[in-house]
């Protein structure tokens, strides 16, 4: 095995020895906040995860968290990449008149929708959704342990 491999295996070890610590923590998070989306931080087969979200669901006795989670990552969703508009523009500085479109603005344009169009046609809209979750539960705003 190559030094460079040797170091990269040594670094995930510490790596997963650091992420240790936390994994209680992101367990309660996802038990409150976000069940449907409860993770297994070990190598578990994943029909027995499934059954877990199941039951961690029922056990809720109030709901108030997740909806509020589910209500937020809508909100952002729809104030940053709305899947009904075109929420970027590639316009180069010094534009004044918009209307008067030159030949590389208008190159410009056509490559925005090609992006745009691709964009959505790669399964975005639902991978965003499933990305906010996990930045709003285990990252940031929800943080029902301390």
């Amino acid at each position: 095995m190559t030094a460079t491999a040797t170091k990269l295996i040594k670094r995930v070890g510490e790596l997963k020895t650091e992420r240790i610590k936390h994994e209680p923590t992101w367990a309660e998070l996802y038990r409150y906040g976000a069940p449907e989306r409860q993770q297994s931080f070990q190598d578990t087969a994943q029909s027995g995860l499934e059954d877990t979200r199941r039951q961690e669901r029922a056990k809720l006795f109030d709901t108030t968290a997740a909806e509020a989670i589910q209500l937020f990552v809508s909100s952002i969703i729809s104030a940053t990449t709305p899947a009904s508009s075109k929420w970027f523009k590639a316009v180069p500085s010094g534009v004044d008149v918009p209307e008067q479109m030159t030949q590389g603005e208008q190159w410009l344009e056509t490559v925005t929708d090609f992006i745009y169009r691709n964009i959505h046609a790669s399964n975005f809209d639902s991978e965003v959704s499933d990305y906010l979750t996990d930045l709003v539960v285990a990252r940031m705003g929800c943080n029902v342990c301390r």
